[in-house]
């Protein structure tokens, strides 16, 4: 294993990897094909999918997606990772986290991410990566409404 200090490069997926990169995202956290189908073509089209390939076989992905539809966040980038279930416990994702971290300041943008409260193995990824928390968000859900 290498050291958790050694940086590694990601790819910047092209539209011939979009099947690849919807079925690793799907094997690996379960999200439907349709909707990664297009989440992902768009985030290739704008530059801001990676890719960290291992023996031919992608083993992470990466994202770092701008906030230019929203002028109130146009200074933030929001970056997302997704590891190989085999791969996982490895310090891959807070490699890939900090990858992302440069290429976000590269782009003079504020990188965030965020996680479920539930996935401690991601809180630790991103605090290892070097980011800690300010914000928490909260979920309200409505109660249903009664019918008489």
């Amino acid at each position: 294993q290498a050291s958790n200090d050694e940086r590694i490069a990601l790819q910047l997926v092209k539209d011939d990897r979009l099947e690849d990169v919807v079925k690793f995202a799907h094997e690996a956290i379960g999200a439907p094909t349709e909707w990664l189908g297009g989440y992902y073509s768009n985030l290739i089209s704008r530059g801001e999918l990676y890719a960290h390939v291992r023996e031919g076989q992608i083993v992470s992905t990466g994202e770092c997606r701008g906030y230019d539809q929203y002028p109130y966040q146009i200074q933030y980038a929001d970056i997302g990772v997704i590891v190989a279930e085999k791969e996982r416990s490895k310090g891959l994702a807070t490699k890939v986290l900090k990858y992302l971290k440069d290429r976000a300041e590269d782009r003079s943008l504020i990188p965030i991410c965020s996680t479920e409260a539930s996935n401690v193995a991601a809180q630790r990824a991103i605090s290892h990566a070097g980011f800690y928390s300010t914000y928490r968000i909260l979920q309200f859900d409505r109660k249903p409404i009664a019918q008489a």
